[in-house]
C-alpha cells in the first residue's frame, strides 16, 4: 500500500500500471488485502476519477476496483461501501464516451461496476445503497450539462438489474424523472431514457404496466423524434412484449370508441406515417419492422369500417404477398 502510494505522488504512472494488477491478491483466501480495503477502494476510485490520468489507466483503475468489489464482498458490506463507490462512479459515468462498442472507455467501467454492485451484492450491499443512488440520479439532474442526465439514466438501467426486489418500492421516486427526461433537449439523454425503460420493463413487470398510460403515448412521441427513434422502437417493443392482451385490446377499442366519427379525421394520416416500413428488404430487425408495420395496419382495418380501408387494400395485399 505505501509502494501504491508513493507511485502516485512520485507520478510514476508506468509503476502504478503494475501496481494495479491487483486480481491474483484479491482472488486469494488469505486476508493479505483485507484490512486494505476501504483504502483500497477509496484509491481506485480517486484513481479511475483523476482525468489527469492517462485514460487507459483510470480504465485499469476502476476494473481493480470491478474486482475488489466482487472478490472482497464481505469487507466492502462490513464497511458500508457502496455509498460512496455509487455517488464517486456517478461523474465518471457522465464522462464521453467513443463511438466504437469495443472500445474501453472510463464511463463503460464505471457503469459496468454499478452493474457488478447490483448483481453481486443486492441482498446486503445494495439495499442500503438504493436510496444514495436515486440521490445521486436526481442530483444529475439539477446539472446543465446533459451528460450527467444521460449518466443518470443509464446508471438506472445497470442499477435496476439484479435487484428488482428493492427497487420495487422506490420506483414512486423514479417514475416523475423519467416522465420529465422523456422530453429532455438532449437527444443523447432521450436515447438513454428509452434505454432505461427497456431494462425496467425487464425487471419490472408489473411497475411498468401500471405505469403505461404516461410511458405509451411518451415513447410513442419519441418514435417521431428521428434521433431517438431506434431507441423508442425498442423501449415500445419492450413494453408491448409485458403489456397484458386486454390492455393493448382496451386501450385499441377505448380510442375507437371514444372518438367514434372523429377517428377517420386520423385514420389517413396515420396510415401514412408507416408506409416506407411496408417495403423494406433487408434482414433482421428490418424484417421484423415490416411484420410489425403490417400487423399494425392489420389492426386499423379492424377499426374502422371496410369502405374506409378500402382504397388502401389493393397496396396492403399487395405488400403482405411481397413481404412473405
Amino acid at each position: 500500500m505505501q509502494v501504491i502510494g508513493q507511485t502516485v505522488e512520485a507520478g510514476d504512472e508506468a509503476g502504478l500500471v503494475s501496481c494495479l494488477n491487483l486480481e491474483t491478491l484479491l482472488i486469494l483466501k488469505i486476508t493479505i488485502l483485507a484490512k486494505f480495503i476501504p483504502w483500497l477502494a477509496e484509491f481506485l476510485l480517486r484513481c479511475g476519477g483523476n482525468r489527469a490520468f492517462d485514460g487507459d489507466l483510470r480504465v485499469l483503475a476502476l476494473n481493480a476496483l470491478n474486482w475488489t468489489v466482487q472478490y472482497k464482498q464481505s469487507k466492502v458490506q462490513s464497511h458500508n461501501l457502496a455509498p460512496a463507490i455509487l455517488e464517486g462512479l456517478m461523474p465518471i459515468a457522465s464522462e464521453e464516451e467513443p463511438e466504437a462498442i469495443n472500445d474501453d472507455a472510463r464511463s463503460r467501467s464505471a457503469l459496468s461496476l454499478r452493474s457488478v454492485s447490483s448483481m453481486d451484492l443486492r441482498h446486503r450491499f445494495h439495499r442500503p445503497s438504493l436510496p444514495c443512488a436515486l440521490n445521486a440520479h436526481s442530483e444529475s439532474f439539477l446539472f446543465c450539462d446533459p451528460t450527467h442526465r444521460r449518466a443518470a439514466m443509464l446508471a438506472l438501467n445497470v442499477s435496476v438489474e439484479g435487484c428488482s426486489e428493492y427497487m420495487a418500492p422506490l420506483m414512486s421516486e423514479v417514475w416523475p424523472v423519467i416522465e420529465a427526461v422523456f422530453g429532455d433537449s438532449n437527444a443523447r439523454v432521450r436515447r438513454a431514457t428509452c434505454v432505461a425503460v427497456s431494462c425496467l420493463c425487464e425487471w419490472l413487470e408489473d411497475e411498468c404496466v401500471a405505469e403505461h398510460t404516461v410511458l405509451v403515448p411518451a415513447i410513442t412521441n419519441l418514435i417521431n423524434d428521428p434521433e431517438a427513434q431506434p431507441s423508442a422502437c425498442t423501449a415500445l417493443d419492450a413494453l408491448l412484449e409485458i403489456l397484458h392482451d386486454s390492455v393493448i385490446t382496451g386501450a385499441i377499442g377505448s380510442a375507437v370508441h371514444a372518438s367514434k366519427e372523429r377517428f377517420l379525421l386520423y385514420f389517413e394520416p396515420i396510415m401514412s406515417r408507416p408506409q416506407h416500413f411496408l417495403v423494406i428488404t433487408g434482414e433482421g430487425e428490418e424484417v421484423e419492422l415490416r411484420g410489425i408495420t403490417m400487423d399494425a395496419t392489420s389492426t386499423f382495418a379492424e377499426a374502422i369500417c371496410k369502405d374506409v380501408f378500402r382504397p388502401f387494400f389493393p397496396e396492403m395485399m399487395k405488400q403482405a404477398f411481397q413481404g412473405r
